[in-house]
């Protein structure tokens, strides 16, 4: 079963927008033409904005034409007449921004943090300069309120996400307030919102979102729980926006976690075909097995710790009755049947684990002439193994994404990337709806509300296999044709397939 989904967004944040675009290149035009045939999804905004004002520091009057450059990279602007300036499209992160002006003392405001959706503001009071060359360095301190946030929402960074007791996107979301798991406020997964990027990562089929991202290659994570803004739709609970690192332009950079977790029981107890459990003892113990439970030979306690059994010599004997030959067999023969149907192994003898692997920075040889194009690889594998084997003892999953961004001309960024994943466990419903069992509560929850438990427990085959194939491929065109306007072309494809 596959799932596209397509739509179409162009975003633009506007004073005084230029309706031409003009000076593109033959290879942008070829590069825009293969993103606009993309079938897509759903997008959104992914980047911030950095703003103020400078102005000199003796007479306090505004700076016109002073340069401001993002440090590392070709993205900034210049002051207007008024000392305002703006900068618009900017990745989420931490930068260090640069003011010069001819006779100033230049100045570096570094730790400038930019955020999803939002405006920085960074001002800048430049000082007549007396040493040639000199200039100011200061740390951005983060305002108590920010102006332009008017909904309930959290920034999470990668530094911060290094520091948390954390194993995936879904556990930085599920530690914050009013979130369980992914579920805001009570309301289901398939109430929220997952992006990645700025591209939906829903799955179609029963609107939830695919989370199993690399943790190594994200840069941001933002959390909203109301007060959505009018672009997301299709939405009740919650947002979450990711987003991934897209690598240096000079060095190459990887980052390794692993997380271990040796092979345990996933239970309190006893395991299920222990000769002391619940489902065995009555039918094993020599004081009751062949006369039952009620003959007298346990006290009523220990009686009321365990299922009613009449004994195999009562049940041989109730065969012999009913003149069928061939069903008759001797109490210990039963017995013997009934140890071979309870043969399964509870033993967990495998780890868990989750690997994650990124590596990025300049392509290779070409890299160059593609507009400094840089990449970021990251692949993730986790193994989780079941409370209780199953169809399959474990749950598998991998995941690999590449993003490759490049500097297609002045002002104009393209990215391209694409995210292909697997899962492979035992299916959580017997009717063909989707669902994997992960979790040991899932697993749990089917075992203690039903009749006839030892049938599931010990069966192999009650639940079927399933598997889900993951694919997206998208891509970003970025153009700012002035320095306070830039617009956005998103195109994405997002499709699963079911086998079960």
């Amino acid at each position: 079963m596959d799932a596209p989904t397509a739509s179409f967004v162009l975003r633009s944040e506007v004073h005084g927008i230029s309706r031409t675009m003009k000076g593109l290149s033959h290879r942008v035009l070829s590069l825009l033409a293969i993103v606009l045939l993309l079938p897509a999804a759903g997008a959104f905004a992914q980047s911030g904005k950095i703003a103020g004002r400078v102005v000199d520091s003796t007479t306090g009057d505004p700076l016109p034409g002073v340069n401001l450059l993002i440090v590392g990279t070709l993205q900034g602007t210049v002051t207007d007449l008024d000392g305002y300036y703006v900068i618009l499209n900017m990745k989420p992160g931490s930068s260090a921004l640069r003011a010069s002006f001819v006779g100033f003392t230049s100045q570096t405001v570094e730790a400038v943090r930019v955020q999803i959706d939002q405006t920085t503001t960074v001002n800048f009071t430049l000082r007549e300069e007396v040493l040639q060359g000199e200039e100011v360095v200061i740390v951005a301190e983060r305002p108590v309120v920010q102006q332009d946030v008017s909904n309930s929402q959290l920034n999470v960074s990668s530094a911060e996400i290094e520091a948390l007791p954390v194993a995936s996107v879904s556990n930085v979301v599920g530690l914050q307030a009013g979130i369980q798991g992914l579920s805001v406020r009570g309301s289901g997964t398939d109430q929220l919102s997952f992006n990645i990027n700025g591209l939906s990562l829903r799955d179609e089929r029963d609107n939830t979102p695919y989370t199993n991202i690399s943790l190594a290659s994200v840069e941001e994570v933002q959390v909203q729980t109301g007060g959505f803004n009018a672009e997301y739709g299709n939405v009740r609970s919650g947002v979450v926006n990711v987003i991934t690192k897209e690598g240096s332009r000079t060095r190459y950079e990887a980052d390794v976690i692993l997380r271990y977790s040796p092979p345990a029981n996933k239970h309190f107890g006893e395991m299920a075909n222990d000769p002391e459990s619940y489902w065995i003892k009555p039918f094993i113990d020599p004081e009751v097995a062949w006369t039952g439970t009620e003959s007298g030979a346990w006290d009523k306690y220990t009686r009321a710790q365990y299922p009613t059994f009449e004994g195999w010599v009562a049940i041989s004997e109730e065969r012999l009755k009913d003149d069928d030959p061939t069903n008759d067999m001797t109490p210990e023969a039963l017995q013997e049947a009934f140890l071979w149907q309870h043969r399964k192994e509870f033993e967990i003898n495998r780890p868990d684990y989750n690997l994650d692997m990124g590596f990025g920075g300049p392509v290779p040889v070409i890299g160059k002439k593609l507009g400094n194009a840089r990449f970021y690889a990251s692949w993730r594998a986790d193994q989780s193994m079941y409370m209780i084997p199953m169809y399959n003892d474990r749950l598998s999953s991998q995941t690999g994404h590449l993003k490759i961004t490049s500097d297609v001309g002045a002002g104009m960024r393209l990215t391209v990337e694409g995210m292909l994943g697997t899962q492979d466990g035992t299916a959580s419903s017997r009717a063909g709806a989707p669902g994997i069992f992960g979790s040991s509560s899932s697993i749990a929850s089917q075992l203690r509300r039903v009749s006839f438990i030892d049938t599931r427990v010990f069966s192999t085959d009650y639940w079927g296999p399933s598997s889900v194939k993951t694919n997206m491929i998208g891509a970003k065109f970025t153009h700012s044709p002035t320095n306070t306007s830039f617009y956005e072309i998103r195109a994405t494809r997002f499709g699963t397939s079911y086998d079960s």
